[in-house]
């Protein structure tokens, strides 16, 4: 028995992903030298993950609209350091608070924990009891649950098509561009990522015109000529939008589809992480 119990713990010590994690901090006046947590990094096998604020309506009550253009700009930056495995911080205006270490079950559980517990300004603010709140889905967070995805399902694959820096940085004389086409064998394959769970369909356009506008590039600089933009899907959570809202969303996807289309670029879409990732396997031809 003893030894079974010993051979139990060790499968599941091996099944943990384990790491250092830090909380990201943000001064918004250097003057008076206030902090907020803004978000959490996790570095777990070189590869650096992040959860960072989405929901700025408690920075709004603090520092009025202002506040959360600045939020957003702030976040922006942030993201893109950490999406090329930057473990410094980009502006004066932003500390990494290295907080210990930490482990679970996927990555994805391990930020979620985290950013629950030190980041109270993604608390929502309370709406009234009738009122149906639409859960939205951002890029970086349906990319790191992809990722947790695909290690299991692509298995020793998983590393052929999933670089540890999910971006292309081209440099030219107007200066640095972030191409994030996170699925890439720097061959063939080139893989962009859009989320489109979303009540506002103006950000939902202005995703697929990022992931469209990013693979294009790709391929255009050669880096692979097998194209597909992958999107999740808004699913049950598209019913608790007006029938005016739902026409703009499905407009909007089939618009998509049709100019990816004419570009030679696939679409791959999904209502569900696990099936987004079934798609990408398939296109990346996992056995």
């Amino acid at each position: 028995m003893n030894n079974l119990e010993k051979l139990l713990g060790q499968n599941t010590e091996k099944s943990l992903v384990k790491g250092e994690w830090f909380n990201i901090r943000w001064t918004p006046d250097l003057a008076t030298g206030e902090k907020l947590n803004i978000g959490v990094g996790f570095v777990e096998n070189g590869r650096v993950h992040s959860r960072l604020l989405s929901y700025f309506e408690r920075v709004k009550c603090l520092y009025g609209e202002r506040g959360i253009y600045h939020a957003e700009l702030v976040t922006s930056i942030v993201g893109e350091s950490l999406r090329q495995n930057k473990k410094s911080s980009p502006i004066p205006q932003i500390a990494y608070d290295n907080s210990g270490y930490a482990q679970g079950f996927s990555v994805d559980e391990v930020l979620t924990s985290l950013f629950e517990q030190t980041v109270p300004l993604q608390k929502k603010i309370r709406v009234p009891g009738n009122a149906k709140r639409f859960n939205s889905v951002n890029t970086d967070k349906l990319y790191t649950c992809l990722v947790d995805e695909l290690k299991i399902k692509a298995a020793l694959q998983f590393e052929e098509f999933v670089p540890a820096d999910s971006s292309i940085f081209i440099k030219d004389n107007l200066g640095s561009h972030e191409l994030f086409v996170p699925f890439r064998d720097n061959k063939n394959l080139v893989g962009g990522l859009a989320s489109t769970v979303y009540s506002n369909v103006q950000r939902i356009e202005l995703n697929l015109l990022k992931a469209a506008r990013d693979v294009e590039s790709a391929v255009k600089l050669g880096k692979g000529n097998k194209a597909s933009v992958f999107i999740l899907m808004p699913g049950d959570e598209i019913e608790k939008l007006n029938r005016e809202q739902i026409m703009s969303i499905e407009n909007t996807l089939d618009k998509f589809d049709w100019h990816m289309n004419k570009q030679g670029v696939s679409v791959g879409g999904h209502t569900s992480v696990s099936g987004l990732a079934d798609e990408i396997c398939s296109w990346a031809n996992v056995a």
